[in-house]
């Protein structure tokens, strides 16, 4: 189902949500291709990190609200 737009079509309103309420978002991934992914919404790296020598490397990233959210 990838390729289609559902993923952009869920996480859009959710991300309008957010800045209405002023607030940012955050999540976390373990699938490098999905860093850019969520690059076109506006979501940035805050950190990057291995949580045991077995897990994949895992990135935590952070979306801020708009400068206008919650005005």
């Amino acid at each position: 189902m990838q390729a289609r737009g559902l993923g952009s079509s869920l996480i859009r309103p959710v991300l309008e949500l957010a800045d209405e309420r002023g607030v940012g978002c955050f999540l976390q991934t373990a699938t490098a291709a999905n860093v850019s992914w969520y690059a076109r919404f506006g979501f940035t790296v805050a950190a990057s990190y291995r949580p045991t020598p077995s897990w994949p490397d895992v990135w935590a990233l952070w979306h801020e609200p708009s400068p206008d959210a919650g005005a």
